[in-house]
């Protein structure tokens, strides 16, 4: 996808489940090197995540812009500059 200014969105990881308790992302490959009480939490064949911004603090992985409370935001898998899945 293309957003306004020409920047691209990230391609999202198409193999992951989510850690709800966590919050983040797992991919299948690091699945085996959590603990069987975790995997058993982990959510799959989710692609997207939903929610309302609790605190207003957060900023997008993309831009830095600020997520304003209760503002809905949309997260996908990708992998991240930081080497971290968001």
């Amino acid at each position: 996808a293309v957003l306004a200014g020409g920047a691209q969105l990230p391609s999202p990881l198409l193999d992951a489940a989510y850690d709800a308790a966590g919050r983040s992302w797992v991919p299948r490959s690091r699945i085996k090197s959590l603990p069987k009480s975790q995997r058993s939490m982990l959510l799959s064949g989710f692609t997207h995540q939903i929610e309302k911004s609790r605190s207003g603090a957060a900023g997008c992985t993309r831009c830095g812009a600020k997520i304003e409370k209760q503002s809905i935001r949309i997260a996908y898998p990708v992998k991240d500059q930081r080497g971290e899945y968001g």
